[in-house]
Parts: C-alpha cells; sequence; structure tokens
C-alpha cells in the first residue's frame, strides 16, 4: 500500500537558483526573517561562473549570507543591478545535472548550450548504470574532462532524453531523501541507491531509516525486507569519499510508517543548542518546546549570553528563560531574540553535519545528561 501523506518538510518558498530546488523548511524560514522581497538565491561560486552580469551590486558583495558549511556567500535575487533576475536560470532551458539540479557553467558552458527542452538535464555514465535504466538507441552522450580534486577526470554525461522511460526517471531524481532519525535530508551525493530502490520497489514516500537506528525509534520492518546500503564508493572517481557507509529502510519497509512519519514530525520541533546544535536535558527540552508553541515568531534554537558572544551575534531581549546547566544557573534566549538568527541556525547546522561525518548520531537525537 503507496503512501500519500504530505511532508511538511518537501515544502517551501525559498529557491536556490543554484540547483532550483526548494531549500528546506527550517532554511528557508531563517531566510524569509531577512525580509528581501525575492525568493530566490545563488550561491558566490555561481555568481562568478556566469559572468559579470550575474554578480550582485558593489555594495552588496560583502553582504552575502553564509547558509551552510560552504564558506561562501549567498545572495538574494534584491541584491542583484536593476534589470538582473536571478530566477530565469530557473528556465527548463538551463543545463543542470539531474540528481544535484546544479547549474552547468563555467568552462563547461559552451558544450551545453540551453535548448527549449523540459529535459535539458545530464546524468554522469556510472550513475546510469548504476540505477539500471537503458539508454535509448542512437544515444551519444557527452565526453568531457572534468577536474575536481586537482584531477583530470574524464566523464561521459547523457541528456535524460537518452534514456528510456526519462519522464518517469526524472520524478524520482527530484526527490529530498530524509532521514527520519535525524529529521535531516541525506546528503545528495550518497543517494544513488535510494533513488534506486525507490524505482525498483515504487515507493512514494522518500523518508529513511538508518538500520542502526530502528529500534531507538522504536519501528520494526516487515518480513524478509532488505536494507538499502549507501555504498558510492564504486560510483565515480568525482565522489570525495567523506560519508560513512549506512543502511537504510525505507518508511513503506516498516511496519508502522505512520509512526516514523509522527517522529519526524517531533524530532522537527525539539529544541537544540545554537551553540553545539545538541539537545538540552529532557526537563529543560520539555519547557522549551511548550514555550515554542506558543511563540510562532521563536525557532527552535535557544543559547545563553556566553555562547551568543562566542558566535558573535548580540542578544536583543531581557526576556530569557531561567535554567540550570553546568552546575550554574544561566538564562537562555531564542535564537530570535538576537540580531542574527540565521548565524545561530548555521552555527548548529555546522556541529550537526560534523556529528554526522563522525558516525555519532545519536549526539544528535538522544536530550544531553552532561550539561
Amino acid at each position: 500500500q503507496k503512501m500519500h501523506r504530505t511532508l511538511r518538510r518537501l515544502s517551501s518558498e525559498q529557491i536556490s537558483v543554484t540547483t532550483n530546488r526548494a531549500f528546506d523548511p527550517e532554511l528557508s524560514l531563517e531566510l524569509r526573517r531577512l525580509g528581501y522581497t525575492s525568493r530566490h538565491w545563488i550561491g558566490q561560486a555561481y555568481c562568478h561562473d556566469l559572468k559579470k552580469e550575474f554578480l550582485p551590486n558593489e555594495s552588496e558583495y560583502k553582504k552575502g549570507h553564509q547558509i551552510s558549511t560552504m564558506r561562501e556567500w549567498t545572495y538574494n535575487g534584491d541584491q542583484m543591478p536593476d534589470g538582473v533576475h536571478i530566477e530565469s536560470l530557473c528556465a527548463a532551458s538551463t543545463p543542470r545535472m539531474a540528481i544535484s539540479g546544479k547549474l552547468i557553467c563555467g568552462k563547461y558552458a559552451d558544450m551545453f548550450p540551453s535548448q527549449e527542452s523540459p529535459l535539458n538535464q545530464w546524468i554522469r555514465k556510472e550513475v546510469v548504470e548504476a540505477l539500471g535504466v537503458r539508454l535509448i538507441a542512437g544515444a551519444t552522450g557527452k565526453a568531457i574532462e572534468y577536474e575536481r580534486f586537482g584531477k583530470i577526470v574524464p566523464i561521459t554525461l547523457y541528456n535524460l532524453n537518452e534514456i528510456e522511460g526519462s519522464d518517469e526517471l526524472q520524478q524520482y531524481l527530484t526527490h529530498t531523501h530524509i532521514s527520519a532519525f535525524l529529521g535531516e535530508n541525506i546528503n545528495i551525493a550518497v543517494s544513488v541507491p535510494l533513488i534506486k530502490a525507490m524505482m525498483t520497489n515504487r515507493y512514494s514516500t522518500p523518508v529513511w531509516i538508518a538500520k542502526d537506528y530502528a529500534g531507538h525509534m522504536g519501528v520494526s520492518m516487515k518480513p524478509e525486507e532488505l536494507p538499502t546500503i549507501t555504498d558510492h564508493s564504486t560510483l565515480s572517481p568525482l565522489v570525495h569519499n567523506n560519508f560513512p557507509k549506512n543502511a537504510y529502510f525505507n518508511v513503506e519497509q516498516t511496519e508502522d510508517p505512520e509512526k516514523v512519519l509522527e517522529y519526524l514530525d517531533t524530532i522537527n520541533t525539539v529544541p537544540l543548542c545554537a551553540f553545539t546544535g545538541q539537545r538540552y536535558p529532557q526537563e529543560i527540552e520539555h519547557h522549551l518546546k511548550e514555550i515554542q508553541s506558543k511563540t510562532p515568531e521563536y525557532t527552535r534554537y535557544w543559547l545563553d549570553v556566553r555562547q551568543a558572544c562566542s558566535l558573535g551575534v548580540s542578544i536583543a531581549s531581557e526576556s530569557g528563560i531561567p535554567a540550570r546547566m553546568h552546575g550554574k544557573d544561566t538564562i537562555l534566549f531564542n535564537s530570535a531574540q538576537t540580531d542574527n538568527p540565521l548565524k545561530c541556525f548555521v552555527s548548529a547546522r555546522n556541529y550537526r553535519h560534523l556529528y554526522k561525518l563522525s558516525s555519532r548520531q545519536e549526539i544528535l537525537t538522544q536530550p544531553f545528561h552532561r550539561w
């Protein structure tokens, strides 16, 4: 039985023209707080790769926003010169990589001209083979020499129009895969096995549970269900292998999919420390969550004065929440009470990214008892 529940995390108002995909809801909320009228954003590197007409106004160049672990700025469409519309890059004719959605530009742009086709999207030969899809007769692809990590690697790219059943394939390629345990997107670098599993088994919900953490969530799998292994080491020499191998079950392989989705909804509202990305002790967590539910403008990120100073943000409120941590009394403030909620959000997400790379995912999901 297929699931048709709409996931809150799959809708968003803020768009990255770099990938032509919506940002996740939490990041979108923080970007909306900045007050721009445009909902389109572009990364600094792509501003340069797309030639001078897509550079921001000179007065705005040093006013970009850091939104991820990458140390580059991201600019809003409002920061561009008059007459420059970055949303035009979302047109179907713009050449992109099919899975990541990333623009094909820079020195490769001339090899992939814009075309009036809904499928001006490209996919690596290794991925075509890994997905088990078939090329149409006469498919030629494009051979290019790609530079990555200081090496020149010859690769072949195929247009989606050169693949049988390309319309259906495209639907699976554009899914955002979500870890139900963490409540966060699974890195796109390891998504190919998940895409293949969804295609093969006709899964309709891109929500996954790491095998090692199913017990923690209190869910069990249907009899004889096998996990999907996210091992990308054989896919391409382009992939920088810094993601741990994981075994995932799709939510539709569980005995109680609704329980998993309810857990996902819950984990997405758990209060987190903006400075470390970790959860608070249970008693404090319950109190903060209650305050969040009564104060719509609040985020789920909190910090004290010392942590705010370390992050370089100022607290613009005298109304905090008393708490006792490290054996001392302190006052917690919501990131919405600071002059830079986005910076608080990025700090927490950066730390969570590091924990994921170290495979210490339990730090991200369990209440912290050593405060």
